[in-house]
């Protein structure tokens, strides 16, 4: 049986916001609420990478980014080469975006895009 849950304009707007941030859908993130509110535990983010390794003595924090390490550092660079947001470089390494965005600063990479394309018939 299939039940219609209704929300109020303000709240759909706020989880439209939670799921884009997250960049999960909204079903998603009213199940992680629930799971949340049920006490069930939720599943760790896993990575087959063998230099990220979540932090497991602290509930929640994230995995930390070795941006020291020669593969993790070539790996960094290749994403953003190829024009890879720092969250699309976050979730395919499975750490979280302030993670990538200090990994970006000590590898001397912009945290920030640049306009590469200006508009046309601004002749500087």
């Amino acid at each position: 049986m299939t039940q219609v849950v209704r929300f109020p304009e303000k709240v759909w707007g706020q989880l439209a916001t939670i799921a884009d941030n997250r960049s999960q859908s909204i079903a998603d993130v009213i199940v992680d609420a629930a799971q949340g509110l049920l006490g069930q535990p939720r599943p760790e983010p896993k990575c087959d990478l063998p230099h990220v390794k979540p932090k497991r003595d602290v509930r929640g924090r994230p995995p930390v980014l070795d941006w020291q390490d020669e593969v993790v550092a070539s790996r960094i660079r290749e994403l953003h080469g190829l024009g890879r947001s720092m969250k699309e470089t976050a979730r395919e390494l499975g750490v979280s975006w302030d993670a990538v965005r200090t990994a970006y600063t000590h590898l001397g990479l912009p945290t920030t895009k640049r306009n590469t394309h200006p508009k046309e018939g601004t002749d500087a």
